[in-house]
């Protein structure tokens, strides 16, 4: 019983975490781009 209820937990995150994702890169296509600018900050910091 544990085994089962582990193994539905498992798809239903699986399932959840791919909605979540596509819909983030289907309505926020900005999301792909604030990931770059922390890149750049840090090797600025790392410069001072």
């Amino acid at each position: 019983m544990s085994r089962k209820n582990i193994l539905i937990g498992l798809v239903t995150f699986i399932i959840g975490f791919g909605v979540t994702f596509f819909t983030i890169r289907t309505y926020f296509p900005k999301h792909k781009v604030e990931k770059i600018v922390p890149a750049k900050d840090t090797l600025t910091k790392a410069k001072q």
